[in-house]
C-alpha cells in the first residue's frame, strides 16, 4: 500500500528529524550502500509515524503523491547522501565478481591478437586497438579488399589474350553468355540460386570459387605488394610482366603454371593464422556474461543487487569479438619470408625462360627484373637499405590492424561501405551498452554519462588519426615521427578508457547522486527495487545480451562476405596446399 503526502507540506516539518538522523550513530559511512540504507529508514518510520507523509524525505512527483511504502521507500538524494553514505563514491562490495565478468575474459581477449610479426612495434596494434576501434576493423576490412584487388588484377591478366591462361584456338567458335529473355528476367529464382546465394551468405569463404591460376597470381601479387619499398616508384602493373606474369610466347604455359602454383603454395604456408585461441578467449568471454545470472558461478548473492552494472562494460567491450577473431583469420605476412619467396620466383622465372631459348643466364638481367633492380641498385648499401626496409614496416602497412594509408576515396562507394561496416560494430557494441545501464530505477545515470563519453572519443579519433598521418599542419615530420604522435593518441584513449571502465567496477558512480539520475521521472533512490532487478535480469538483460552478440556476429560475416575474395586467394584447402608441392624426383 503506497503513502500519499500532501504537496503543500512544508520542509520544516522535517528540520528537527534530519539533523537528529545526521548526530545519530546508525547513519551510513562511506559510499552508498542499498542494503544498509533500507532496514535503517524502515527503523525511522518505526520511530516516527509522521515520516511517512514527508514530502521533503520521500520523493513525490509532480501531482505531490509519495510512490512509497514501508517496504519501497523512494528518498531524495540529499537525503540519502545524509543518512546513506552517499555524498561520495564508495567501493562495491563486489568488485571482484565485477570485474571477473569482463576484465579477465578483456584479457584473454586482448592475449589472442594476431600480432604482426616485426619486434617490439607489433604491441601498437593493442594500443591502437582500444584507442582507435572503427579504424582498427576498417584497417582489416581495407586489407580484405586490398586483396580483392589483387584477384581483380590477376582475373583481369589470365583473360585478356596477352595473359597467362591461352586463348580459344583460331578454328573454335567463341562462346557468348546467352542474354536472358524477358521472360526469363521477370521470373522468380530459382531454388537452386537462392541455395547458393544463403550458403554465401553463411559460409562466404568455402562457397566462393575461384579460377585457380588467376587465384596463384593473386597470391604472389599480394607477396609483392607486401614487400614493396616504400620509396619506389613501381607499381603492381609494372612488376606482373616480369615478376609473376612473364607472357612471353617462347615459355612454356604448363611450365610457367606450374611454378606459379609452387610459388602461391609457398606464400600460402608462410602466411600466419590462428583462430583457436581467438574462440577460447570468445568461450570465455560468454562464460563470464553467463555467470554474471548465476549466483553459484559469481552473480550477487544480494536479491537487490543489480546486474546492469557487470554487463554494460562487457557490452561496451563487445566490438573486440568481430575485430579480432578478423584479425586472426586475415593473419600476418613476415617480410622477410616474402622477399625470400618473390626472389626466388624471379630467378625460377629467368632460369625457365633461358632453358625455353635453349640456352642458360646465370643472373637475371637488372633492367628485365625491376623488383631486383629496385633492390640492388646499389650493392655496397644493401644491408642499410635492408635495415630501414625493415625498421620501417610498422609505419609502413605491415600491421593489418593500423593502414595508415588508405585509399579513400578511390572506389567511393566501396569505400564508404568498409567504413559503415567498421562504424556499426563499435555503435552496436554502445547501443547495448547504453540501454542497459538505462533501465529502471535509475535510468539516465552518471555510468550512462561516462559511457557516452568513451563513445564520442572513439568516434572522434578515426577523424585524429586521419588528420595526424595526413594533415599539412604537421608537414615538417615525416612517416615515423607521425606515427609515434599517433600512437601517443592511442595510448592515452586507451589508458582513459580502462581506467574508467575498471573505477566503475570499482565503485566510481556509487553515489546518491548517480543512483537518482539525472532528468529522470523518478528524482530520488529507489532502496528496494529487487522486483525490477529481477525483471531486469530473467527478461531484459539476456535479450540485449543476444541482440548484441547477433549484431556482432552479423557484422562479422558481413565482413567475410565483402572480402570473400581476397580470404579464398589466401584460403586453400588441404588438397588444394598438397596439389602445390612440388613433384618427387624419381628414383
Amino acid at each position: 500500500m503506497y503513502i500519499y503526502g500532501e504537496p503543500h507540506q512544508l520542509y520544516n516539518s522535517t528540520s528537527k528529524i534530519v539533523p537528529r538522523i545526521i548526530s545519530s550513530p546508525q547513519t551510513i559511512e562511506g559510499g552508498f550502500n542499498r542494503e544498509q540504507c533500507l532496514p535503517l529508514v524502515q527503523q525511522m518510520l518505526n520511530v516516527s509515524t509522521s515520516l511517512s507523509t514527508n514530502t521533503s524525505f520521500f520523493w513525490q512527483d509532480r501531482f505531490g503523491h509519495i510512490w512509497s511504502d514501508y517496504e519501497h521507500p523512494i528518498i531524495r538524494d540529499n537525503v540519502c547522501e545524509q543518512i546513506c553514505g552517499g555524498s561520495g563514491m564508495g567501493w562495491y562490495p563486489d568488485i571482484a565478481t565485477r570485474l571477473l565478468t569482463w576484465f579477465i575474459p578483456g584479457i584473454f581477449l586482448v592475449s589472442s591478437i594476431n600480432l604482426a610479426p616485426i619486434g617490439i612495434n607489433r604491441f601498437v596494434a593493442i594500443s591502437h586497438l582500444f584507442g582507435d576501434p572503427i579504424h582498427s576493423c576498417w584497417s582489416l576490412l581495407s586489407k580484405l579488399e586490398d586483396w580483392n584487388k589483387c584477384y581483380a588484377i590477376a582475373e583481369t591478366l589470365h583473360s585478356s589474350p596477352a595473359g597467362l591462361r591461352p586463348g580459344p584456338d583460331k578454328g573454335s567458335k567463341k562462346i557468348r553468355r546467352p542474354f536472358p529473355s524477358r521472360d526469363r528476367r521477370k521470373s522468380f529464382p530459382s531454388l537452386r540460386y537462392l541455395k547458393r546465394k544463403i550458403l554465401m551468405l553463411l559460409c562466404p569463404i568455402q562457397a566462393t570459387t575461384l579460377h585457380s591460376p588467376a587465384r596463384d597470381t593473386a597470391a604472389i601479387i599480394a607477396a609483392i605488394k607486401e614487400i614493396i619499398p616504400p620509396t619506389t616508384s613501381l607499381t603492381i602493373q609494372s612488376l606482373l610482366p616480369c615478376s609473376c606474369s612473364c607472357s612471353c610466347s617462347r615459355m612454356s604455359k604448363p611450365s610457367l603454371a606450374t611454378l606459379q602454383n609452387q610459388t602461391a603454395g609457398n606464400i600460402i604456408d608462410k602466411r600466419l593464422s590462428s583462430t583457436l585461441q581467438t574462440w577460447f578467449a570468445i568461450l570465455t568471454y560468454i562464460f563470464g556474461i553467463i555467470c554474471t545470472f548465476v549466483p553459484v558461478l559469481g552473480a550477487s548473492p544480494a536479491p537487490s543487487a543489480p546486474s546492469g552494472g557487470k554487463i554494460a562494460p562487457a557490452m561496451l567491450l563487445s566490438w573486440m569479438l568481430p575485430n579480432i577473431l578478423l584479425g586472426n583469420i586475415v593473419g600476418q605476412f613476415r617480410a622477410e619470408d616474402c622477399v625470400r619467396i618473390i626472389r626466388q620466383l624471379e630467378k625460377d622465372v629467368q632460369e625457365l625462360k633461358a632453358q625455353m631459348e635453349g640456352h642458360h643466364e646465370p643472373t637475371c638481367e637488372k633492367t628485365e627484373f625491376p623488383l631486383l633492380r629496385e633492390w640492388t641498385r646499389d650493392t655496397d648499401k644493401g644491408s642499410k637499405d635492408w635495415e630501414l626496409f625493415l625498421d620501417s614496416l610498422a609505419w609502413d602497412g605491415s600491421i593489418y590492424s593500423c593502414e595508415l594509408e588508405k585509399p579513400m576515396f578511390e572506389w567511393r562507394f566501396r569505400s564508404c561501405l568498409l567504413l559503415t561496416v567498421a562504424a556499426t560494430s563499435v555503435f552496436i557494441s554502445f547501443g547495448i551498452s547504453f540501454r542497459v545501464l538505462y533501465s529502471y530505477p535509475t535510468f539516465f545515470s552518471c555510468r550512462n554519462i561516462m559511457i557516452v563519453g568513451i563513445m564520442f572519443v572513439w568516434v572522434m579519433s578515426p577523424f585524429l588519426t586521419r588528420i595526424i598521418m595526413t594533415s599539412t599542419l604537421l608537414g615538417k615530420y615525416d612517416k615515423k615521427t607521425r606515427w609515434k604522435i599517433l600512437f601517443c593518441k592511442d595510448y592515452l584513449i586507451t589508458f582513459s578508457v580502462i581506467f574508467l571502465l575498471v573505477a566503475s567496477s570499482c565503485g566510481l558512480g556509487n553515489s546518491c547522486k548517480c543512483w537518482a539520475g539525472f532528468g529522470n521521472k523518478i528524482r530520488g533512490v529507489v532502496l528496494n527495487p529487487e522486483k525490477q532487478f529481477t525483471e531486469n535480469n530473467n527478461y531484459v538483460y539476456p535479450v540485449l545480451i543476444g541482440l548484441c552478440l547477433i549484431g556482432q556476429y552479423l557484422v562479422f560475416k558481413m565482413a567475410l562476405y565483402m572480402g570473400r575474395r581476397g580470404l579464398r586467394v589466401m584460403t586453400w584447402s588441404k588438397e588444394d596446399r598438397r596439389a602445390s608441392l612440388p613433384e618427387r624426383a624419381g628414383c
